[in-house]
């Protein structure tokens, strides 16, 4: 089938690519792995950086200019390092041909052996997804600034954005997560016995991520039903799981819907 596919692929190709574009597509595949990434990335950014200049200006919080003259990397504006040791590099812009004029493999070996991966965005960019997709990192902090102007607390999530990343973590785990590994492992008691654990613990920071929510006054106090002891029937204990996180899920839900009204 993907031999057929192949095959069907290269008679389409020239109807639906010029022979500039089949050039492009040809250079491409000659490229290494990473380059070829680089250079999606590097169109992506350009075409995401469109449709960024069509939102509106006051959907994002204002911010200084930051001397050039003071940054480590051109038209940087600000460094941090988040909590997981990942540095994220935010440019006041970014376009494709810095992406790829950029020596990332050379900066990367500079970040020193703590660090477990780089992102790199612009100010919208990060404002944006911080205020629509992971407000709690802002709410928890998770962001240090290194240098450079703090574009971070600039962002001021609303309680519905906050409520919806929060209902996010236990609905996720509930719908598709557990489901997929608990049809994975079928009857297998070792995978059984995994799953409970993993489980467990991903119930633990939605737990978590509850009582500092709480301490914070954003939610108001919940204690779901204990899980059974240990030497419980598995398939007892694996109910108990799903059945807590549904608790989590009707527990943030009316408070979502009601934020978002």
């Amino acid at each position: 089938f993907a031999a057929q596919l192949y095959e069907l692929s290269l008679l389409l190709a020239p109807s639906l690519l010029s022979a500039a574009e089949l050039a492009g597509l040809r250079r491409q595949l000659g490229l290494a792995t990473a380059d070829v990434a680089l250079a999606h990335l590097a169109t992506l950014t350009d075409q995401l950086n469109q449709q960024l200049a069509q939102l509106p200006a006051n959907l994002y919080p204002a911010v200084n200019d930051v001397s050039p003259a003071a940054a480590p990397l051109p038209g940087l504006h600000a460094l941090y390092k988040t909590e997981q040791g990942r540095v994220v590099l935010v440019f006041a812009a970014l376009d494709g041909r810095l992406l790829r004029e950029t020596d990332w493999q050379t900066l990367v070996a500079g970040l020193g052996s703590d660090c477990t991966g780089l992102q790199v965005a612009t100010v919208r960019q990060l404002q944006l997804v911080l205020a629509q997709e992971t407000p709690l990192d802002v709410v928890f902090r998770r962001y240090g600034l290194d240098w450079g102007e703090d574009v971070v607390t600039a962002v001021k999530p609303r309680p519905a954005q906050i409520l919806r990343q929060a209902t996010r973590l236990p609905f996720h785990i509930l719908i598709e997560r557990l489901p997929q590994s608990c049809l994975a492992a079928a009857t297998d008691e070792t995978k059984l016995h995994r799953i409970i654990h993993d489980y467990q613990n991903k119930l633990l920071n939605v737990q978590l991520e509850h009582e500092i929510l709480t301490r914070l006054g954003h939610v108001p106090r919940f204690v779901p039903a204990p899980l059974p002891e240990r030497d419980a029937p598995l398939a007892k204990r694996i109910d108990a799981i799903f059945n807590q996180l549904h608790s989590w899920v009707s527990f943030y839900l009316p408070q979502l819907t009601a934020a978002e009204s």
